[in-house]
């Protein structure tokens, strides 16, 4: 398979490099992302020696992504221990992890060199933890000790995984005890949970406030500063309508049915979408996915345990959206990667109590969505798409040397995806495409493209470079298959 996308990932070897070559370790230490940086600098350390024939961008990629493959395996292994725990079945334990290891964020960010898959080993190991000592009956210092040290390692690799926090702390106190506030078991879960709790801020608040000193910060300005830099400028409308399709698109590969969906909400002029065009295919493929999860949610709540369950793994579900929705955009698929522990537990604990013919049928179901997404992300179904991509490019590829510049109408131009999707390809080597959109959707600055597209070209000519824009630019009306959207 190909990730459709590889994130920020040549922005952090830029910024390793940088810091490799300056001596600067302490610019690599960003708000959101506070340890990723540093522990790919240290990782290089070693690829750059064990791999000398790489050249340095490449050997920094593979740096990053060594922790995200270990993390990958690492959460393939636990997803399949945890769904065991609370089914009891291999058949449902195979096909819960599957789903997950095949889902639209996991597949794509595990082959990439961003945080977030590192994270979720963490974090998936830190459940795991919980969980099992609660089902052992006994959930020890040792045992919160080794789960907090997880959980603080995926909140420092990303720091988003604070929001699924409360939900670890809530499996800690009530899985696998009698809710009797007054028994001495429960007052003793509940010390385990207050020894979690301060075990994840002190480790967390120990590593922010020894970055925030090393960045040379001193005072609250500096500290919102940096706060407000890890945002990237990223500023959505639509919170709560891009949190209906941006939930899904974390696990099915949904094409373009968001833009689809845009159309029709904002009336686009140019590409306008009937309401029969959407209940033909986008509702169909919503309705199907939040239809398996209201059946698995309604079998949970038949028995006593499951909605014990239930209301555990709703704490973070419920964290994450109120993150994506108020503070963040919710459209990203890498945004609900922390809930995947949690709803590993909800599938398999329902899975698992379902009656055999039901079971069988959503074991089908959930098969066929993870082959439909391994598909939609395999080198068969990308290659095509790429060589009409690499004809576009072709006839001026030569001449795109030094300050040169190209312009594409948007991020959703795929000559943009493929400059960052697969940065070493052939035609990315031994630069890569300049390519940039003159129009970045989503970004505060998207309403100054005007002033930042003459800036940039006209920083391009005074360095000795050409630039080059798309014919989309010049078109009377867009295509609906551009993916633009007014």
């Amino acid at each position: 398979t190909q990730p459709f996308s590889t994130g920020d990932t040549m922005f952090y070897v830029s910024d390793i490099l940088g810091a490799e070559r300056t001596g600067d370790v302490a610019s690599l230490f960003e708000f959101g992302h506070l340890l990723w940086r540093p522990a790919g600098l240290w990782f290089h350390f070693f690829t750059s020696r064990a791999l000398p024939m790489l050249e340095p961008e490449a050997a920094v990629f593979t740096a990053l992504l060594v922790p995200v493959v270990l993390g990958a395996a690492l959460a393939a292994v636990l997803f399949f221990r945890i769904a065991w725990l609370l089914s009891g079945s291999y058949m449902v334990s195979g096909v819960t992890t599957v789903f997950f290891v095949c889902a639209n964020g996991f597949l794509n960010y595990s082959q990439t060199g961003c945080p977030y898959v590192a994270a979720l080993g963490f974090l998936t190991a830190s459940v795991w933890i919980v969980l099992r000592a609660a089902a052992r009956g006994d959930v020890r210092l040792r045992d919160v000790i080794a789960s907090g040290a997880c959980l603080a390692s995926s909140v420092l690799l990303w720091l988003p995984f604070t929001t699924v926090a409360p939900g670890l702390a809530m499996l800690t106190l009530l899985y696998g005890v009698d809710w009797d506030w007054k028994g001495a078991s429960f007052r003793r879960r509940l010390l385990r949970t207050t020894q979690l709790t301060g075990i994840v801020c002190a480790l967390t608040g120990l590593a922010y406030g020894g970055a925030f000193r090393l960045r040379g910060y001193t005072n609250m300005v500096d500290l919102s500063r940096w706060v407000a830099a890890s945002s990237h400028g990223w500023q959505q409308t639509l919170s709560l309508a891009r949190l209906v399709f941006g939930f899904p698109r974390s696990y099915l590969d949904l094409g373009t049915d968001g833009v689809m969906f845009k159309r029709y909400m904002l009336h686009d002029p140019y590409a306008g979408v009937k309401l029969t065009e959407l209940l033909a295919g986008t509702a169909v493929k919503l309705g199907l996915f939040y239809g398996v999860l209201g059946y698995l949610v309604w079998q949970l709540a038949r028995t006593s345990s499951g909605r014990r369950l239930g209301l555990i793994c709703a704490i973070p579900v419920t964290g994450m959206f109120l993150f994506a929705t108020v503070l963040f955009e919710p459209g990203s698929v890498e945004r609900y990667l922390p809930l995947h522990p949690f709803l590993v537990m909800v599938v398999a604990s329902a899975l698992g109590q379902a009656r055999k013919g039901p079971q069988a049928a959503l074991a089908v179901l959930m098969v066929l969505f993870s082959c439909s997404q391994a598909w939609a992300r395999s080198i068969w179904s990308n290659g095509p798409r790429d060589n009409r991509t690499i004809a576009r490019i072709a006839p001026v590829r030569p001449r795109l040397r030094g300050a040169t510049s190209v312009w594409v109408i948007s991020s959703a131009d795929p000559l943009n995806a493929f400059a960052s999707a697969r940065p070493f390809h052939l035609y990315n080597r031994p630069t890569r495409l300049p390519v940039s959109a003159v129009v970045m959707a989503g970004l505060s600055s998207a309403e100054f493209w005007e002033r930042d597209f003459a800036s940039k070209s006209l920083n391009s000519w005074e360095r000795g470079g050409e630039v080059w824009i798309s014919n989309r630019l010049l078109a009377a009306r867009p295509e609906r298959s551009w993916g633009w959207t007014e």
